[in-house]
């Protein structure tokens, strides 16, 4: 197999669209307004504060208050797009990304800690995820994590599995939805278009091929030999 192809195989690559309805061509150019990612409700967030107080007894005497030990890290954005947070008790975060979000709990966390220094992680998001379904080795949901390419995605679950029909992968946007031929795209050597980009939301369908899968095909040769020796016994 000549290495072009093979490097194709590898990266999982893509092909042209056939979109059902007319063109999105939003779906293949990268576009400069694509969505950040923010804090939304059922995100888990990783939160470190840096240089807080050990003193608690002289910051009460001033009306401050302080810690013994380490503030807790783990965090969850409940429905109403809050987290508890120690000193600070209910903090609307939803919305922001995690630099403003740490910016805030600077300035809050200001009245009790001195030079306090805070880091937003977003460690799981509910929100800025992708579904990739079908015949795909590992199905699920995924956050999108740096390039949000199709590629990218496909690779997260592990890339198609044997019994796929590259032929007609589909991405469903909104109430939009586009056919991709994988099969065509990995054969191409000279494919020179973009790759699709996925979005928060989309969703990822890679079917089935309509042809019996070897262990199928082990099946019906199991079937067929059977019945060749039923008949060849009653013929007897």
């Amino acid at each position: 197999m000549p290495f072009k192809i093979i490097r194709k195989v590898l990266c999982l690559g893509l092909i042209t669209v056939l979109v059902w309805g007319g063109p999105v061509a939003t779906l293949l150019a990268k576009p400069t307004n694509y969505p950040p990612l923010l804090i939304g409700p059922g995100d888990h967030l990783s939160i470190l504060v840096y240089n807080h107080s050990s003193a608690p007894s002289a910051a009460l005497a001033q009306g401050k208050m302080a810690t013994n030990g380490q503030l807790p890290s783990d965090y969850l954005v409940d429905a109403d797009g809050k987290i508890f947070f120690p000193f600070l008790h209910e903090v609307k975060i939803s919305g922001m990304s995690p630099e403003q979000a740490s910016e805030l709990l600077m300035k809050k966390l200001g009245k009790y800690i001195e030079y306090p220094q805070v880091t937003v992680l977003i460690s799981n998001s509910a929100n800025y995820k992708v579904s990739v379904l079908g015949e795909v080795n590992h199905p699920g949901k995924f956050m999108i994590e740096g390039d949000p390419s199709l590629v990218s995605i496909l690779a997260q679950a592990g890339g198609p599995s044997k019994d796929a029909d590259l032929g007609g992968a589909v991405i469903i946007h909104g109430k939009k939805k586009s056919r991709f031929n994988l099969n065509d795209y990995l054969r191409n050597e000279n494919y020179k278009g973009d790759e699709p980009l996925l979005y928060p939301g989309d969703v990822l369908m890679v079917p089935k091929s309509g042809l019996p899968s070897i262990e199928e095909w082990a099946v019906i040769a199991s079937i067929l030999s059977t019945a060749a020796v039923v008949f060849v016994t009653v013929y007897k």
